[in-house]
C-alpha cells in the first residue's frame, strides 16, 4: 500500500496523524499503531480506502491535464493573436489573397493580382516591390507561428506523457506551461 497517510488524512479529515504510526517494512506502508478513538480500519477498509483514494487521485490527474491542455491552447492562441496585433481584422481577411497573389506573381509574372495591383498603385510602389513586401511578411509570419505551434505542440505531447496513475502527476502536470 502507497500513501497510507495521505489515504487516511482524506478519509479521516480530522485524524490527528500523531495518534497513528504508519511504518513501512518494504512489502508496502501499513498501519503499526492506531491510538485514536476512531475505529481502526482493518485491511480490507484500508485496501477499499486505498484504491478509492487512489482513483480518485488518478481522476483529478486526468481533470489536471485536461484543464492545464486548455490552458496550453489559450496561451498558443494568446501567443498567435499577438503575432497580428497590430493589424485591423478587415486587414488580416486580406492576407490570404495576398499571399495568393504574391506567389502566383512569383511564378508567373503575368498571373493576375488584382488586389496587389490596387495596393501597389495605391502605395506608388512597383508591384514587384510590393510582391517581396507580402512574401517577407508571409516567411517572418510562417516562421514566427511555426515556432509558437512548435512549443504548443511539444508542451501538449508533455501533458500526454503523463502516467495520471503516477504519485506526482499532479507535479508533472503543473509544470508543463508555456515560459513567460
Amino acid at each position: 500500500m502507497k500513501n497510507l497517510p495521505q489515504i487516511l488524512r482524506s478519509t479521516f479529515p480530522d485524524l490527528d496523524l500523531s495518534a497513528v504510526t504508519v511504518r513501512d517494512d518494504g512489502a508496502g506502508e501499513y498501519l503499526h499503531r492506531w491510538d485514536s478513538p476512531f475505529p481502526q480500519p482493518d485491511d480490507a477498509e484500508l485496501q477499499a480506502m486505498h484504491d478509492a483514494w487512489h482513483a480518485d487521485a488518478e481522476r483529478l490527474a486526468t481533470e489536471a491535464a485536461q484543464l492545464q491542455e486548455a490552458i496550453v491552447r489559450a496561451g498558443g492562441a494568446r501567443r498567435l493573436a499577438a503575432l497580428a496585433g497590430d493589424y485591423a481584422p478587415a486587414e488580416r481577411e486580406t492576407w490570404d489573397t495576398q499571399q495568393r497573389e504574391a506567389r502566383a506573381w512569383l511564378a508567373d509574372n503575368a498571373a493576375p493580382t488584382p488586389m496587389l495591383s490596387a495596393i501597389a498603385a495605391g502605395r506608388g510602389i512597383a508591384l514587384a516591390d510590393l510582391v517581396a513586401k507580402v512574401m517577407a511578411n508571409v516567411e517572418a509570419f510562417e516562421a514566427a507561428s511555426g515556432a509558437i505551434l512548435g512549443q504548443q505542440q511539444a508542451l501538449l505531447d508533455a501533458l500526454a506523457a503523463v502516467d495520471p496513475a503516477a504519485a506526482d502527476a499532479l507535479d508533472q502536470i503543473a509544470v508543463i506551461t508555456w515560459e513567460s
